[in-house]
């Protein structure tokens, strides 16, 4: 009897698909899959990634010949708005890898009864991903699905 390998792609945090891909893939006698990235989307709530946003464009403009870095440099801001500043950036990382993280293991767990491979997409954290997945992340690496090898390479990166 030959394998099937089944090759799905941009979920981007879209359970209700993911269920219709397995139950569809189960239907077929799939019993290898290969994602090829983009399983989330949406890491954080709005308020949290307008804070993130904006205080990510400040950083930017702090490493940039903008009146805002001058401003910086002449001493009318306080470290403590400095701070400020770096904290929302690093709570908006913080609360999306969280939630990445997370949803890779609802992934794993919803994949657990195929041999799986998985490659990341430009929306996918690469360092959450790899924790998860493990040795099944391929970013530069081989690994035998369903009886065929394949060779992964991520073309995005962790946003």
């Amino acid at each position: 009897m030959s394998k099937r390998i089944g090759l799905f792609t941009d979920l981007h945090g879209d359970r209700q698909n993911l269920e219709l891909i397995l139950r569809t893939f189960r239907r077929l006698g799939v019993d290898s899959t290969l994602f090829l990235g983009d399983a989330i989307f949406k890491t954080m709530a709005d308020f949290t990634r307008e804070l993130h946003s904006k205080a990510y464009q400040t950083i930017n403009e702090l490493y940039q010949e903008t009146p805002l870095r001058q401003d910086v440099l002449d001493g009318l801001y306080s470290d403590e708005q400095l701070e400020a500043i770096l904290k929302s950036s690093q709570l908006g990382i913080n609360v999306g890898k969280k939630v990445a993280k997370a949803q890779y293991q609802d992934l794993r767990t919803e994949l657990s009864e195929f041999e799986t491979a998985i490659l990341g997409g430009n929306w996918d954290y690469r360092e959450e991903i790899q924790e998860v997945f493990g040795d099944l992340f391929l970013n530069g690496t081989a690994k035998q699905v369903g009886g065929v090898n394949f060779l992964g390479f991520s073309g995005g990166g962790s946003p």
